[in-house]
């Protein structure tokens, strides 16, 4: 269907979409050494490998990776076959041409829902809600070559335009910043994997059996998160998937992940819980639609992303006592990565990330939104706890680069504890949103109750087993009980001993509507803001002491 029947090599006499392609080529100047257009050389060479790969002899046996193989390929493909478009939508835009505009971008425009979601509002609003407008020409550009990497293709596949009437956009540079972090080393691809989760969240909006059951081929075989290849031609193409982070050994390198697997009594717990929703099985299998994609998205973002961050981060201090900063796939610096999962590639490269919270899908982002719900933003409109990350990600590259492994393991500890801020506050959230719902609400913000409790519940269990009770109490749904029937400050107060134990301060967390974690510290008569003293050691174990008591 791509190439027609009769087609010439290289020739763009035709109907077909090959031919349309030719005729793109010679337009961007991407024409191969054989005078046949690039994009076409590469769909031929990818048709070739899955003809080769299906050619095998069982190659459809039970246990094969044969899907896994053809999946990749099958995403290589839709790429390369979306350049021809993109570079026809470019010379319809400069030659203002309304009708083929329309055309091109019904055909591009819709692929961009994956991507950043506000600079696809903004061609969606730009190309298809209405008559183009040739005076936003450089806006509507702009919007397009920023989304060539989240489409899987580049600047060099789509070329200059006519040589120098739309010159070529830059590629990436390996320091590209993530919220103005700047690695120095190949993490890009790592953050990368944010856009699988978009791509799983908008297939997971439709309802229909389809669309799900695409959702869940890309977080078994991954899209877009590609593994670095230091020479394209000769290294194999493969990708890193959800499912292989869920399941992946790094994970026991973080001490946190231990607490997980004992509260859950499963080493692959967060996959237990996805596989069981996306193939009907166990408590949120039946659920709601809307309720099985909320648990399956937020399971993915807040336990499967964020025990795969901690592991990084204990990796990275592992490097560092090891004396291998880049004892990684692809020579990858150990802190890079850390960065990498924590921001992802949707933030954007200016300091506290998009200002768009709909772009993000990492922790960096949950941080972001929350900061707005709990007055805990910094004066630059960013959650105050980012900040407080970020410094901490400078200051471990520093010192992973200087191999001053002991103080890059008190970097990691700070990190390790402010990063459950977000979590924190989303409990707290949720239990507002619920506690005047039943049990049996189809309401989706039923599951993500549960999702974000189940995300902090095993760490919280660890330093204060009756405040643990109470989360677990409220907040995970039961058959015949009332969600958070004990209140929002019931839940938000059950947070006060893992904020005394891990040293966090009132100001980071903040409060919703009048609930909020530190109500505990005023009923002890404890400063609720200010920085821990030398005394802190000996005051925490008092309170924790009383509260203990109270609970």
């Amino acid at each position: 269907f791509w190439i027609g029947y009769n087609q010439a090599p290289g020739s763009d006499d035709g109907s077909s979409p090959y031919a349309m392609a030719e005729r793109a080529a010679t337009l961007f100047g991407t024409s191969g050494p054989n005078g046949e257009a690039k994009a076409n050389v590469a769909i031929k060479a990818l048709f070739n490998k899955a003809q080769q790969i299906l050619s095998f002899p069982n190659a459809c046996r039970p246990g094969s990776d044969t899907v896994g193989q053809l999946w990749g390929i099958l995403h290589r493909t839709v790429s390369q076959m979306q350049v021809p478009l993109v570079q026809q939508l470019i010379d319809a835009l400069v030659r203002e041409d309304q009708d083929r505009i329309s055309l091109y971008a019904k055909a591009v425009v819709p692929q961009m829902s994956s991507c950043a979601a506000s600079t696809y509002r903004r061609l969606k609003e730009n190309l298809l809600d209405r008559t183009y407008d040739p005076t936003k020409f450089v806006d509507v550009l702009g919007d397009l070559q920023s989304s060539y990497d989240c489409l899987g293709f580049s600047c060099d596949d789509i070329g200059a335009y006519k040589t120098d009437r739309v010159a070529q956009c830059a590629e990436l540079p390996i320091n590209f910043p993530m919220a103005e972090y700047s690695p120095t080393s190949h993490v890009h691809l790592h953050s990368k994997i944010d856009l699988d989760v978009n791509a799983i969240k908008a297939l997971l909006s439709f309802d229909s059996d389809e669309s799900w059951a695409a959702a869940k081929d890309i977080y078994m075989y991954g899209k877009n998160s590609e593994i670095y290849r230091k020479s394209p031609e000769s290294d194999p193409y493969t990708v890193r998937s959800l499912q292989s982070l869920a399941t992946s050994a790094l994970r026991k390198k973080s001490p946190w992940y231990k607490l997980f697997e004992e509260y859950h009594q499963d080493p692959n717990y967060a996959d237990k819980i996805i596989m069981d929703v996306f193939e009907g099985r166990g408590k949120w299998g039946n659920a709601a639609r809307e309720q099985r994609a909320e648990m399956l998205t937020k399971t993915i973002q807040y336990q499967v992303l964020y025990m795969y961050l901690l592991a990084e981060a204990a990796d990275a201090e592992a490097d560092c006592r090891s004396g291998d900063k880049n004892d990684n796939i692809g020579g990858a610096h150990s802190w890079d990565e850390v960065a990498a999962f924590y921001i992802g590639s949707l933030e954007g490269t200016t300091r506290g990330g998009s200002n768009d919270f709909s772009d993000g899908q990492l922790q960096w982002n949950l941080a972001n939104k929350r900061s707005t719900q709990f007055n805990t933003q910094v004066p630059d409109g960013y959650a105050l706890v980012n900040s407080e990350i970020e410094d901490d990600l400078y200051a471990g590259k520093g010192e992973l680069d200087a191999y001053a492994c002991d103080s890059l393991s008190k970097t990691i500890k700070r990190i390790e504890r402010n990063s459950i801020v977000p979590m924190i506050q989303s409990v707290i959230r949720y239990a507002l949103k619920v506690e005047d719902l039943s049990y049996s609400s189809s309401s989706k913000d039923i599951a993500e109750a549960e999702a974000f409790a189940m995300a902090i519940l095993p760490i919280v269990k660890s330093v204060d087993m009756p405040g643990a009770i109470v989360l677990e109490n409220n907040m995970i749904i039961q058959e015949g009980v009332q969600p958070v029937s004990e209140g929002a400050q019931r839940v938000a107060d059950a947070f006060y001993k893992t904020m005394v134990e891990f040293e966090l301060e009132c100001e980071l967390v903040g409060q919703a509507d009048g609930v909020g974690a530190c109500e505990m510290f005023r009923k002890m008569s404890s400063p609720a803001s200010s920085m821990w003293s030398s005394a802190a050691p000996l005051l925490s174990i008092m309170l924790a002491g009383a509260l203990s008591a109270l609970l």
